[in-house]
Order: C-alpha cells, then structure tokens, then sequence
C-alpha cells in the first residue's frame, strides 16, 4: 500500500509532466499563404515572447491591403494574453477593443475573442495555436463571426528565428 507521501510525489510529479507539456510559442513567425487556407497577406509577422501563463504578440502586416473579416481579430498591433482563462483587454486600430479569454485544451491554446467597437455592431470568434513540424510551424485555426456571416481559415506560420 502506498503511503501519502509517495501518492502526493507521483501526483506532483504529473503535474509537472503536463506543465512542462505545453508547447511554447516564443519566436518570428511569418505566415506562409501557400499552405493555408485563407489568403492571408504574405507580409503578415508574429514575434511572440510566451512565458507561461503570459503571453504578449507583436503583430506587423501592411494594413493598407484588405485582410477580410477571419483576420480582424489577429491585426492587433500588440497583444497581451493569459493561459490561465482571465479576461484580457487589447487596443486594435480604429479605437476597436478586442477583449478575450485564453485556455489550454491538450497542447492547444485556444482564445476566446470579441472586437467591440464597430459600428455594425461586435465581432465574435476564437483562434487555436498549436506547433507542428518540431516546432518549426505554427498553425492558427480561427472562426470569426459577423452578424449572420461565419468564416473559418487555418493559417500556417513558420518560423524566421
């Protein structure tokens, strides 16, 4: 029989494992347009600094092409974000705000999203980073949601660092 004490060293120890688990998504991430399934502009750059639980995106793209409605969200200049599922607040050009709420699902962030401020009223949706090829690739699949209209797009980035 197991006494407390070693119930309570695997049980800290698992918890570490599923910690250590989580991908970091810490580089230079430039999207690759060719293998995603949204046109995304070719310009569009992610530096992400990822220290667990906070994360914070600079995001450069030349905003005077036409990005269409799944990528509104992702155009924030600067982002901060937790893991932990606290709500975060963000400026986004135009005077919009973009409130979300992030968690882990497996090795997965997935980020809740609203962009407020418009003027036909709010836009809703969710991305979900994950890492692919060793690491090399960063996918982000997203829904944004508009009145009535729905679009989905998966965007591959690969990394420049």
């Amino acid at each position: 029989m197991q006494t407390r004490r070693e119930i309570l060293t695997v049980l800290v120890a698992s918890s570490a494992a599923l910690a250590q688990s989580k991908p970091n998504f810490s580089g230079r991430w430039q999207v690759d347009p060719s293998r995603g399934t949204f046109a995304a502009p070719a310009d569009l750059t992610e530096v992400i600094d990822h220290r667990e639980a906070a994360i914070s995106i600079d995001t450069t793209v030349n905003m005077s092409q036409g990005t269409g409605l799944a990528l509104a969200s992702l155009l924030a200049p600067r982002m901060r974000l937790t893991t932990s599922g606290a709500q975060d607040s963000n400026a986004m050009p135009m005077g919009l705000s973009l409130a979300s709420q992030s968690h882990w699902q497996g090795d997965r962030l997935v980020t809740e999203w609203r962009i407020s401020g418009m003027p036909n009223g709010a836009m809703t949706g969710s991305w979900a980073r994950s890492l692919a090829d060793g690491g090399r690739s960063m996918i982000v699949e997203l829904t944004a949601i508009a009145g009535d209209r729905r679009v989905e797009a998966k965007l591959l980035f690969v990394r420049k660092d």
